[in-house]
């Protein structure tokens, strides 16, 4: 429903922008593209193209204003007669395509590509069996430089989105052989049931993908890696000296630790109780409190609103309250204590 009025807004918004210099169709083609013909016999085509663009990247100011949220924009050549209107909307959707490489938010003109310069896109691939060899070996460096170098390659040539996403899914089924082999399921590491293909479909960008890529790969041969016992200790070390560098940050949580360590926040979780006795949020508060009171015994005249923010908490109140809990006093009567 709020999709639909979303729609309907960015509709009316475009009717609104372009009214006064053209005239126009607008019309949905599924649920998140808007077509909208353009027509006005008295611009020349360099003016139409030029006014077209710059009214488009004003929808998408007004639409970013009002509506918060982006949209990207594909636009064709200017062509006249309508037998030439479904070429145009052809090209219309391949220049939207282009915000794969583009990002969203983003205004793409249309432009012809040389045929054939996605053929060597999987070729730029490994073989099967050496991308297994190094997942065995959990040769990390080796297999990010394989996932760079394919993206990478991917954007020099302007590869369609469809052949980057086969290729990816070709990386996908090594994978696949690879848990299959460790007699692991992807849900274990990931943390959710959500199918890895299933997830790539959501991806609309290169460097959504690239994230995402890296992101996986790095989940498991982390995984791996640290279902050895002796690999546990290094793990809780690493959360620990982000916590040391992060403490102050208030926004600092389990997710964003693990996403720093590129693993699964529930293992992390588990695997730093097993090995400290805290849980991780346990940890953190105690940190900021042992921290707090650095500050109370170093500060001569220090407000606790200003100890709080220090430690990485908003709200005064709360933090005074924890660190009774802790102490048996609150912090007031701990700096008056020690000035005693």
């Amino acid at each position: 429903k709020d999709q639909n009025l979303w729609l309907f807004a960015v509709e009316n918004i475009l009717d609104e922008v372009f009214s006064p210099f053209f005239r126009r169709e607008i019309f949905r083609i599924d649920e998140i593209t808007i077509v909208c013909i353009l027509s006005n016999k008295d611009y020349d085509i360099a003016y139409y193209m030029e006014k077209g663009k710059t009214l488009a990247g004003k929808v998408q100011n007004l639409v970013n204003e009002y509506l918060n949220f982006t949209i990207s924009v594909g636009i064709s050549r200017v062509d006249t007669g309508y037998s030439s209107i479904r070429s145009l909307y052809m090209e219309a959707l391949s220049a939207l395509e282009m915000r794969f490489y583009t990002g969203k938010d983003s205004l793409n003109i249309f432009e012809r590509k040389q045929s054939g310069t996605d053929l060597t896109l999987k070729k730029s691939l490994p073989q099967a069996d050496k991308l297994l060899m190094l997942l065995r070996t959990t040769d990390s460096k080796s297999i990010v430089q394989i996932i760079e170098q394919l993206l990478a390659h991917a954007a020099q040539i302007q590869a369609s989105k469809e052949n980057v996403l086969a290729a990816t899914t070709a990386l996908i089924d090594i994978l696949e052989r690879y848990l299959e082999e460790r007699e692991l399921l992807p849900g274990e590491i990931m943390g959710n049931d959500i199918d890895m293909r299933d997830q790539l479909n959501q991806i609309h960008t290169l460097a959504e993908l690239k994230q995402w890529l890296l992101r996986l790969f790095a989940m498991v041969l982390n995984y791996q890696a640290n279902n050895r016992s002796q690999r546990k200790k290094t793990l809780v070390d690493q959360a620990r000296s982000i916590i040391e560098e992060t403490y102050s940050r208030p926004e600092l949580s389990l997710r964003e630790i693990s996403e720093r360590m590129y693993i699964n926040p529930c293992y992390l979780s588990k695997v730093f109780k097993q090995e400290t006795n805290y849980s991780l949020i346990e940890y953190i508060r105690d940190y900021r409190l042992e921290k707090a009171v650095q500050i109370m015994n170093e500060a001569k005249e220090k407000a606790i609103n200003e100890i709080s923010a220090a430690v990485g908490y908003i709200d005064p109140l709360y933090f005074s309250k924890i660190f009774k809990n802790k102490y048996g006093l609150s912090p007031q009567k701990y700096i008056r204590k020690k000035r005693v």
